[in-house]
C-alpha cells in the first residue's frame, strides 16, 4: 500500500528524533512526487531544536569544502542552520561558518533574513560583538563566515551552578569553567571578568554586554534575542555577544511577519509575546539584558511555572518575583535596577541602554544611583491595589476568573493567540523531549501527558468572542483533554504491567499491551480516538471560516506544529 505524504514525513521525523542519519535530500530523492509537501514540512521542523546526536539538515559537512572554507566539525545548530568550525584556506585561519539549512532554501524570506544577518553584523565594529568576515553563497550553500570565538556560554555557567546547587560562584570556579570549554591545546585562561565577588563579576559581565548593545542601538540595530546562551566568556575574560539572526535594522524596511514569534520566551519582553503587531523597540533588548542579569545573579528566573503553559500565564497575569527574594543579601539598589529593567510596562523600564548603564556603573562604583523604583503611585491607584488584595484574600479565584474571561477575541485575534502559543509550544516541547530519557516507556508516557496537559491548560484561558468560535474552541479543548487522559491510561497500564515497551518508532498499538483485554488498553484507544475525532472536527469546522474571511495565511501560521505533534498519537 502506498504511503501518504504525511505518513512519509512522520516516519522521517521519528527517525530523526531517534538519531538516525537521514538527510532531507535522501528523503526527497526517494519520494520526488511529494517534494513540495516534504520541503514545507521539513522547513517547519527546522524550527524545532533536536538532540546532539541528530544529524543536521546539511547531512553532515565535516571534511567538505564550501567556497574558501574547509569544514572541520559542527559546533552548534539552531532553527536557521548549523555552525561549523572551519578553516579559511586562503588565510590559514579558523572561522565559525554558519550554513543555512538546505531544507529552508525554498523559503525566500528566510534566505533574505539569513543574508541580512551577516550584513547587519558586518556594519557593527565593536570588540564585544563577534565580527563577520564574509557573507557568501555557492550553488549548494548560503553561509556567513565569522570570527571563531572559543569560550564558555553563560548558559553553561548558569547550568553548572544550578546542577551543583550553588547560590554564587567564586572567581576560581569561573576560571575553571571557562578552561573546561577551551579545546585548543595552546589555549589557556588568561583572565576572568573583574570583581572580588560573584555579584561584581556578574554585573561587570552584563555591563560589558550592555555597552555592545548600546553601540548596536546607536547604529540602528536591535538584537532581539539577548540571552545567556548568546553570550560567551573568552579566555581573556571578555564577554562577546553572538547570534544576530533575529536582529532588526531600524533604518531598513522590515520584512518580519507581524504574527511571527521572535526571540526566546523566557527572555522576551511581554510586548514581544502578547502584542499582536509589536513594533521593534530598544526597550525589549533592555528587558532581555535585565533578565540575563537576573538569572546570572540568582540562577533563577522571575516567573514560576512547572510547565510551559504555567510560565506563559504567569508572565501575563503576575508581577515578576524580585531577585532579592532568591538572594536576600542583594543590595536594594541592585534589586531596583533589575526590577526597572524587567518591568512588564515598557514605559516604566529604562528608556535606553545608556540609562541602564549609568545606574549599573554607579552601583559598581558605590556612587549614588539616580533610579527611583518602583515609581510612586497615586492614591487612587493605591486604593485599587488595596481592593484587589482584599478580594484576593477573600475570593482567591476571582482574579483568575477576571483574567480568563477578559481574553475575548475575534477570529483574527483568536488565530494570533493560538499561533503564538503553538510556536512557543514547539520550542518548549522539543526541548523537553531532548532532555528526557525517552528510552524508558514510563518517561515517554509521562512526558506526553505533560505536553498535552500544558496545551490544554493554556487553551482553557482562551475565550473567543465570536459565538461560532466558542463552540469550535470547545472541540480543541476536548481534544487535548482526551489526549492527556489517553496517556494517563497508558501510564497506569505500564504501572500494572499491562503495557509493554514502546515500538521502535515510539508509537502505541495493540502490540504494546501485554493483556489484550486490559481496561487500560480500552481506556487508551477510546480516548485517543476521541482526540483524533475532536481535533479533526475542530480543524474542519474552522477551515470554512478561515477561507470566508481571507485568513488562510494566518491559519497556516497558527498551526505549524500539526504534523509534528499529531505524530505522537498516531
Amino acid at each position: 500500500m502506498n504511503k501518504t505524504p504525511n505518513e512519509i514525513f512522520q516516519e522521517y521525523l521519528n527517525a530523526r528524533l531517534q538519531g538516525e542519519k537521514i538527510s532531507p535530500e535522501a528523503l526527497i530523492e526517494k519520494f520526488p512526487e511529494h517534494k513540495d509537501f516534504l520541503l514545507k514540512k521539513i522547513a517547519a521542523m527546522e524550527l524545532m531544536p533536536f538532540s546532539e546526536n541528530d544529524v543536521s539538515a546539511q547531512g553532515g559537512l565535516s571534511g567538505q569544502t564550501i567556497g574558501d572554507f574547509k569544514v572541520i566539525k559542527e559546533i552548534g545548530s539552531g532553527g536557521m542552520g548549523t555552525v561549523y568550525l572551519a578553516e579559511q584556506m586562503s588565510l590559514k585561519r579558523k572561522v565559525a561558518l554558519k550554513v543555512l539549512s538546505r531544507s529552508l532554501f525554498a523559503d525566500k524570506k528566510l534566505i533574505d533574513r539569513f543574508r541580512k544577518e551577516g550584513q547587519i553584523i558586518a556594519k557593527l565594529q565593536h570588540h564585544r560583538i563577534v565580527p563577520v568576515y564574509l557573507v557568501g553563497e555557492t550553488k549548494e550553500s548560503f553561509f556567513i563566515a565569522m570570527q571563531y570565538v572559543e569560550g564558555l556560554p553563560l548558559s553553561k555557567l548558569i547550568k553548572n551552578a544550578k546542577d551543583e546547587g550553588k547560590k554564587l560562584l567564586e572567581p576560581g570556579e569561573v576560571r575553571d569553567l571557562v578552561a573546561s570549554e577551551l579545546t585548543s591545546e595552546e589555549c589557556e585562561v588568561l583572565a576572568i571578568p573583574s570583581g572580588e565577588t560573584w555579584t561584581e563579576i556578574a554585573c561587570n559581565i552584563i555591563e560589558s554586554v550592555a555597552e555592545a548593545v548600546d553601540y548596536a542601538h546607536h547604529h540602528n540595530v536591535l538584537h532581539r534575542d539577548i540571552k545567556p546562551s548568546n553570550i560567551i566568556l573568552t579566555k581573556n575574560g571578555d564577554p562577546v555577544l553572538l547570534d544576530f539572526g533575529l536582529s532588526k535594522d531600524l533604518s531598513a524596511i522590515d520584512n518580519t511577519a507581524t504574527k511571527e514569534l521572535l526571540g526566546t520566551p523566557a527572555y522576551s519582553a511581554p510586548e514581544q509575546l502578547f502584542t499582536k503587531h509589536p513594533s521593534p523597540d530598544i526597550r525589549s533588548d533592555i528587558y532581555s539584558l535585565g533578565m540575563t542579569l537576573y538569572e546570572l545573579l540568582t540562577f533563577n528566573l522571575p516567573y514560576a511555572g512547572e510547565s510551559f503553559a504555567d510560565f506563559v500565564i504567569s508572565v501575563k497575569s503576575k508581577e515578576p518575583t524580585p531577585p532579592n527574594k532568591f538572594d536576600p543579601s542583594m543590595p536594594g539598589t541592585l534589586n531596583s535596577i533589575i526590577m526597572k529593567a524587567i518591568d512588564k510596562d515598557a514605559k516604566r523600564r529604562y528608556q535606553n541602554v545608556g540609562e541602564f548603564l549609568d545606574d549599573l556603573k554607579a552601583f559598581l562604583s558605590n556612587h549614588s544611583v539616580k533610579i527611583k523604583y518602583p515609581p510612586k503611585r497615586n492614591r487612587r491607584k493605591s486604593l485599587y491595589v488595596a481592593v484587589a488584595v482584599a478580594f484576593a484574600v477573600v475570593l482567591p479565584l476571582l482574579a483568575h476568573y477576571f483574567y480568563t474571561h477578559s481574553m475575548k477575541m475575534n477570529l483574527d485575534d483568536y488565530l494570533f493567540e493560538i499561533g503564538k502559543v503553538n510556536q512557543q509550544f514547539i520550542s518548549s516541547s522539543s526541548e523537553e523531549i531532548k532532555g528526557a530519557n525517552t528510552e524508558a516507556p514510563e518517561s515517554k508516557i509521562a512526558l506526553l501527558m505533560k505536553l498535552y496537559g500544558d496545551k490544554y491548560s493554556y487553551y482553557l484561558n482562551v475565550h473567543p468572542k465570536n459565538e461560532s468560535l466558542k463552540s469550535i474552541h470547545e472541540h480543541l479543548l476536548l481534544a487535548y483533554s482526551r489526549a492527556y487522559d489517553s496517556y494517563d491510561c497508558l501510564l497506569k497500564g505500564f504501572n500494572d504491567g499491562s503495557v509493554k515497551m514502546l515500538n521502535s518508532n515510539g508509537d502505541f498499538s495493540d502490540g504494546n499491551f501485554a493483556k489484550p483485554d486490559s481496561k487500560y488498553k480500552k481506556c487508551y484507544f477510546a480516548n485517543i480516538n476521541q482526540f483524533k475525532n475532536e481535533y479533526s472536527s475542530y480543524r474542519n469546522m474552522l477551515a470554512p471560516l478561515i477561507n470566508k474571511e481571507g485568513l488562510k495565511t494566518e491559519f497556516t501560521q497558527a498551526f505549524p506544529e500539526s504534523a509534528e505533534i499529531e505524530n505522537l498519537v498516531k
